[in-house]
């Protein structure tokens, strides 16, 4: 059997989107452990129990941006991660932009593999982690349609056409605040 170990406890928004996906895994045939952020190094114990009663499968963990794998309490050791232990192979879905992980890309566990949703993530990470298995994934509001041709029927409203001017999505951080991380 697949076993896939994924996080609850962390960013609320990540945790509906990793419940979601853990949904359709199980359909898949993965099955799942839970592992709590919340209760750190009691989380991390059974997580252990976990790893020593399937020693020798195939273990993945699936979290997004760095969600147990940036040095928490239980997960680390002086010399050791709990992932390169029992040679988990660690995907990372990075959702904001990699300059703010920087310390936590470096120290990456053995199998890592990240998937960034921004095309340019992933032409940061290839400039300044070249060593880092990196790929992109399109998500939700990614612009399918370049060439609109997708939909040649359906042209796509001029701004002073459309019913609303604007609409924004996601968040915004003012190049004063990022300044401190380039």
């Amino acid at each position: 059997m697949k076993r896939l170990v994924m996080f609850k406890g962390g960013v609320e928004t990540l945790e509906f989107f990793t419940e979601q996906m853990s949904l359709a895994w199980q359909n898949m045939g993965y099955d799942i452990f839970w592992c709590s952020l919340i209760l750190q190094s009691e989380g991390a114990k059974e997580l252990i129990d976990f790893c020593e009663l399937h020693k020798g499968e195939e273990l993945t963990l699936f979290t997004m941006n760095f969600e147990g794998i940036a040095g928490e309490e239980g997960y680390y050791t002086n010399d050791c991660c709990i992932w390169d232990k029992y040679n988990f192979k660690v995907v990372n879905v990075v959702v904001d932009h990699p300059l703010y992980y920087h310390k936590f890309i470096k120290n990456h566990p053995r199998r890592y593999f990240q998937i960034n949703i921004d095309k340019d993530h992933v032409d940061y990470m290839n400039r300044f982690f070249k060593g880092v298995d990196v790929m992109y994934m399109m998500s939700a509001g990614t612009e399918l349609n370049e060439n609109r041709d997708i939909i040649p029927d359906k042209p796509y409203l001029l701004i002073k056409d459309r019913p609303i001017d604007v609409i924004f999505t996601g968040n915004y951080t003012p190049k004063e605040k990022l300044k401190v991380h380039l």
